[in-house]
């Protein structure tokens, strides 16, 4: 199979049996159209209340077209969720790159910002996640492949920086440090403002001082040590 011209997320998905094998450039258009819709009609519905039926409506194909090209509902919402994180992981190389001349304060607010960006603007599909989430552990894990990627991108930083004494304990800190700013976002999607919205500067400013009072205390214990 001639893979070259094939996304990643979609070879994975082949590899896991979620899609059935294409190699043609129209069988891959169509995969991606069926996806697309899929992205839209979860978001607006959530998991269980979509049928195959709602997303070939907007695909603009037949149910026996999205058979051919996927297993079953499930199997397209895996494949959506590495599509939805392998746009993350390129958002993140580009990121990583304009983050390695700036102060870590700004890396920090710059993250902050995009995080609230991202679940502003995937409210519904979050819902969705955490939804299918709730039975089936294969998607609770990989959202957090979502925190392991912000956990590599400032580790990444800061030992270039020599800004790490123990990386094996940090990486564990840094990465508990992000799950609970994801899961205040993702409390706040599921459950509605509490203090502040998604749209709350202050929310932003608080989340900021979080993070930034974790790198000085960190920052303490290095010079102590």
């Amino acid at each position: 199979m001639d893979v070259a011209h094939i996304p990643d997320y979609l070879l994975i998905a082949m590899r896991e049996d979620w899609m059935k094998v294409a190699t043609q450039k129209r069988s891959l258009i169509m995969s991606e159209r069926i996806l697309d819709a899929a992205f839209e009609i979860f978001s607006t519905k959530g998991y269980h209340a979509t049928k195959i039926a709602d997303i070939t409506e907007l695909a603009g194909c037949s149910v026996g077209i999205f058979y051919k090209r996927f297993g079953d509902k499930e199997g397209l919402f895996f494949t959506l969720q590495h599509r939805y994180f392998a746009a993350n992981r390129k958002r993140y190389e580009l990121i990583s790159k304009a983050d390695a001349s700036q102060a870590i304060s700004s890396v920090v607010r710059g993250f902050i910002s995009r995080a609230i960006n991202t679940m502003s603007s995937n409210v519904g599909f979050i819902k969705a996640q955490v939804e299918l989430g709730l039975t089936n552990p294969q998607i609770a894990d990989a959202r957090l492949e979502n925190v392991s990627l912000a956990t590599d991108h400032f580790l990444s930083l800061l030992v270039s920086r020599g800004m790490l004494s123990d990386q094996k304990e940090f990486r564990n800190k840094l990465r508990q440090v992000i799950r609970t700013i994801y899961a205040t976002l993702t409390h706040i999607v599921l459950f509605g403002p509490g203090p502040y919205a998604l749209g709350d500067k202050r929310l932003e400013d608080v989340l900021v001082e979080m993070f930034t009072d974790f790198f000085r205390q960190e920052e303490k214990l290095r010079e102590a040590s």
